[in-house]
């Protein structure tokens, strides 16, 4: 990183560039690299190893294309799985309709301290909905444990994770 210019490698001969306005934390979990900057154009950000996840400026828009066109299929969806979503967006989001439980599944409970530290406008109080179960472990194994879901949905930093749950109706 240089001085004021963070530099995302989105492939080869493809990088973008985010001018800082002042870098909120930086860490390293046992599962990856967690940084949140403040930038000129986003607001708050969040990267995890290096790749732009969420930030508050767009929130809402990415959280909702996730969750409403659940409801969109199935009015009465009342049990929900999130896998991934450690800074609480789509959760805030889902628990915004009248579920009964919504699931999440995070690998790395770090992020989701992180998150609520650094970006609680992302998250607002989901995490602490009493209608909301956060399990902290490998999504690949709890969703074949969990039985009479109506929805899962899948914020997970890599989309190629999700090929390895076969069989499984995504929305």
């Amino acid at each position: 990183m240089s001085e004021h210019i963070w530099i995302e490698v989105e492939r080869p001969g493809f990088k973008l560039n985010y001018k800082i306005k002042k870098q909120l934390y930086s860490g390293k979990t046992k599962f990856q690299k967690i940084d949140i900057f403040d930038l000129e154009v986003f607001g708050k950000v969040l990267f995890l190893d290096n790749d732009f996840q969420i930030c508050e400026n767009d929130t809402v828009i990415y959280d909702k294309a996730m969750v409403d066109p659940i409801f969109e299929i199935n009015k009465d969806a009342k049990r929900i799985m999130i896998l991934g979503g450690g800074d609480g967006g789509v959760l805030r989001e889902l628990l915004t309709h009248p579920v009964k439980e919504a699931i999440m599944v995070e690998l790395d409970k770090e992020v989701v301290d992180v998150c609520k530290q650094y970006l609680p406008d992302i998250c607002k109080n989901a995490f602490e909905d009493k209608r909301t179960k956060l399990i902290f472990d490998d999504a690949g194994k709890i969703i074949k444990q969990e039985k009479e879901l109506d929805a899962i949905i899948s914020d997970l930093t890599d989309p190629e994770k999700m090929l390895e749950f076969g069989g499984i109706a995504f929305y």
